[in-house]
């Protein structure tokens, strides 16, 4: 989770150094690698546990749960069940989002923060029944020991970084502080992140993962310009 700050702070200082010029400093942000595949954003199968308890099921990946299959004697509400089975504390929380409830479809959405940032694929989707019993819970879960998340760079600092490394037209884009895990061989890497997404085309969308300390681009699915 942590990082050596004094090297990348000094990285970010020489990439930054060229933010109001044109010469070769721009190669340098536009010819970065990413440290982390698209994938990586999501846990592989490798990871995944299948637990029955009592009439339950429940499966997890990376130790966190992924999906809770409540067949009979479902917990009486989401909030009782988050607060029996999660690592929840002052500073990780599952919040309240939205609901759902039509002929088609009936759900409660939480998001997880951290410290009041949104943790980035993280949180619950709890599907009830027409009689608003609880049926099944999917989503996922980062217990957060220690993450900094006051950002060492701005919001137009990460756009410049992001808007030479994607070679975009428009440096006016829209992005978003949130926290992202990264995960290889099972081992969870916490960054707070600049996030810019985008839609490419009628179906496909995109993103961008700037580390919101380093400057580092962190991961992006973008197709090569």
């Amino acid at each position: 989770m942590k990082i050596n700050n004094l090297l990348w702070i000094s990285a970010l200082l020489l990439m930054l150094a060229g933010c109001s010029s044109d010469d070769g400093d721009d190669n340098n942000v536009s010819s970065q690698e990413c440290r982390y595949s698209y994938q990586n954003i999501f846990p592989s199968d490798e990871d995944k546990v299948v637990i029955t308890q009592d009439s339950w099921t429940i499966t997890t990946y990376a130790n966190m749960i992924t999906r809770a299959e409540f067949n009979s004697n479902p917990p009486s509400s989401a909030e009782l069940f988050f607060k029996d089975k999660m690592p929840l504390s002052v500073d990780n929380v599952l919040k309240f989002s939205h609901s759902l409830k039509n002929a088609l479809t009936n759900y409660k959405h939480f998001d997880q923060l951290y410290k009041g940032i949104q943790v980035n694929r993280c949180g619950y989707v709890c599907n009830y029944d027409e009689n608003d019993v609880l049926k099944s819970i999917e989503g996922a879960f980062v217990p957060i020991d220690d993450l900094d998340v006051n950002p060492t760079i701005s919001k137009e600092q990460a756009k410049y970084i992001i808007v030479k490394y994607l070679h975009l037209n428009d440096s006016e884009i829209p992005i978003q502080l949130q926290i992202t895990p990264f995960y290889t061989n099972g081992i969870i890497d916490v960054r707070l992140t600049y996030v810019y997404g985008n839609c490419v085309g009628c179906f496909a969308y995109y993103e961008c993962f700037v580390d919101a300390h380093s400057g580092e681009i962190l991961s992006s699915d973008f197709p090569s310009n």
